[in-house]
């Protein structure tokens, strides 16, 4: 099976996946609901439907006979059913962490615009088999620079993202750098073709690399635009520069500084000194490298050297500047065949970017960010069934508290006060770092110890009473009819009995077993 139709059959199972989630979803939360329904009903019910619990949740009937912990034996088998969607829901959660930033940049859009926006950075990452991780910093990084949003910002990054992945460029380095050029040049999505075709032969003609160029662009691109320079009129001059100097910083700052003496008043009176105007007919500044040829026209005709070092005095400025008239000096042919060259080598870039789009290595890329891509999608579809999934293992937990603490009010209390407190433990422990799950598992320890100290120290209702009666006669009578009296028998009353303490208990070590289980399992 090769690559394409290993492609075509994602491409259907992403749509089947699709297509089918929504009617998954709504089955799967009907079934939890009609669950945790029948939870709530049996488990105010036990002793007289204890056979009836047996047949609508099987799991239970088994865990009284086999186990002396039929908590821990309930929630196992809930956990099954979270355990399939963990891994997608993983990848999902991961995914949203990285799109915030994008996110934050929209804080004036609506939430359907946000989400409507997510699923354009997942469609760009499937569509074009690029790295999620990558496209969500390629979207955030053109329309920082750009301003630009929706559907054009998809645009460049799938365009730009896939010439730096078949030109082998990093992916980011070179979308940013793309995003920086239009800004200065301002020039739309249309023009992207011939802004990769110059850059192409930028690195072809010239000593440098596209990652090289998509970071030094942005030094001369200014200059250049502020002199009605096309960017690939920049891009030619900085390909001249980099083969007569040491690095492709060094032929950046000569590009940057030859453009801002371009228009100077001493540059334009240098040029009607030796017959040229910076100016073409309709009173456009002519592009740079028109410049060049018709100046080294005049440098070939003449014939000794002291006339050319005549000419080139005419000339004063930057480095920059010196090293063009330098460079129009050239009697060899090789300014005219540099010009050429850039201009042929643009027509070469197809037939590059073929070649790569057959390489084993590049497809298997595709193949893998496309996976990625689907995964995370799966997750974030199934992350509102994860919540699902949590608040049923909760809601197994009450009920096999009720099964094995029966029907005490006090006890009662105490495992409703240990949800209640710990209620979004469960939910979040699969999302948590081994920092965050230790810290609560300390609390919930600590709870744990402090609640068997108190159950160790309190009563029954009966030895409650003594002590509240006893206190309430201790208390010194204060007033007519001694009020306060009646206020500390109160009070004492407030205090948890020993069996609100032993559901307390109870609940705490169920829910911390089934806390250090999720989060093993995730």
């Amino acid at each position: 099976m090769n690559g394409q139709t290993k492609i075509q059959l994602m491409l259907e199972l992403k749509n089947k996946v699709r297509m089918g989630l929504n009617q998954a979803k709504k089955d799967t939360f009907n079934s939890v609901n009609t669950m945790q329904a029948k939870m709530n009903s049996l488990k105010f019910n036990f002793a007289k439907n204890s056979k009836e619990i047996a047949a609508e949740v099987p799991m239970i009937g088994s865990a009284l006979k086999l186990i002396s912990n039929p908590l821990t034996f309930t929630a196992a088998g809930i956990l099954a059913i979270g355990k399939g969607i963990d891994y997608t829901t993983k990848k999902a959660a991961d995914f949203n962490t990285e799109f915030r930033a994008l996110s934050n940049l929209n804080l004036d859009k609506s939430k359907k615009e946000i989400s409507s926006l997510q699923r354009m950075v997942l469609g760009t990452a499937f569509d074009k088999g690029f790295s999620t991780t990558q496209t969500v910093a390629g979207y955030f990084d053109v329309q920082s620079t750009t301003g630009k949003f929706g559907s054009e910002v998809r645009r460049i990054v799938e365009k730009q993202g896939e010439f730096a992945n078949l030109m082998q460029a990093n992916f980011n380095d070179y979308i940013a750098g793309t995003a920086k050029g239009m800004a200065n040049f301002g020039f739309g999505a249309d023009k992207l073709d011939e802004f990769n075709r110059s850059a192409y032969a930028t690195v072809k003609v010239g000593v440098t690399t596209f990652d090289q160029l998509a970071k030094v662009q942005s030094v001369y691109a200014g200059a250049a635009a502020s002199n009605n320079q096309t960017f690939d009129t920049a891009n030619k001059l900085l390909a001249l520069f980099t083969i007569k100097t040491k690095s492709v910083d060094e032929a950046a700052t000569l590009t940057k500084s030859m453009f801002n003496d371009l228009t100077k008043d001493t540059t334009i009176k240098a040029f009607k000194k030796v017959g040229l105007s910076i100016y073409d007919n309709n009173g456009k500044i002519k592009q740079a490298d028109t410049l060049m040829l018709e100046l080294n026209k005049k440098f070939a005709g003449l014939d000794k050297d002291k006339k050319v070092v005549t000419l080139k005095n005419q000339f004063s400025g930057s480095e920059g500047l010196i090293a063009m008239i330098q460079a129009a000096t050239d009697k060899s042919g090789q300014l005219q065949s540099t010009f050429n060259s850039f201009s042929d080598t643009k027509l070469d870039m197809d037939k590059t970017m073929e070649l790569a789009k057959n390489d084993l290595n590049y497809k298997n890329e595709i193949l893998r960010n496309k996976l990625n891509a689907m995964e995370i999608e799966i997750g974030i579809s199934l992350l509102p069934l994860k919540t699902k999934i949590a608040e049923l293992k909760l809601a197994a937990i009450d009920l096999v508290n009720t099964l094995t603490l029966g029907s005490n009010g006090d006890r009662n209390k105490g495992f409703t006060y240990a949800n209640d407190k710990y209620a979004g433990l469960l939910q979040n422990a699969p999302a948590m770092n081994e920092k965050e799950f230790q810290t609560n598992l300390a609390e919930i320890l600590l709870d744990i110890k402090q609640t068997e100290r108190a159950w160790k120290n309190s009563d029954d209702w009966l030895g409650k009473q003594t002590k509240a009666i006893t206190t309430a006669y201790l208390t010194k009578k204060e007033g007519l009819f001694g009020w306060n009296k009646v206020e500390a028998y109160l009070d004492f009353l407030k205090l948890p009995s020993g069996d609100t303490y032993a559901g307390m208990l109870t609940q705490l070590t169920g829910i911390k077993d089934e806390f250090i289980k999720t989060w093993k399992i995730a």
